[in-house]
């Protein structure tokens, strides 16, 4: 009966597994453009996206955690950053 009644103390005390955090961000360099041919006569205008990033964070409250960066740009994708971490 001890046995149990300490079992059952100890469960009681347990505390539950910490919450993973996820956090998702973003950037852009965006580039616009504005001009004049001379010889045409004719004016021109533009605006694009010269670069995007992507970031992820995740981690466990007092623990382990991961790192991803994506950049795109020019048509490719890559990855810029990825490593693990413990706090």
């Amino acid at each position: 009966m001890l046995l149990l009644s300490v079992f059952v103390s100890e469960t009681a005390h347990a505390q539950a597994p910490p919450e993973p955090t996820i956090r998702v961000s973003a950037g852009a360099h965006l580039r616009a453009t504005a001009g004049r041919s001379v010889g045409q006569d004719q004016d021109r205008a533009g605006f694009g996206i010269r670069r995007a990033r992507i970031r992820f964070d995740a981690r466990l409250e007092g623990g382990p955690g991961l790192f991803a960066q994506v950049d795109g740009s020019g048509g490719s994708v890559a990855m810029v950053d990825f490593y693990a971490y413990y706090q």
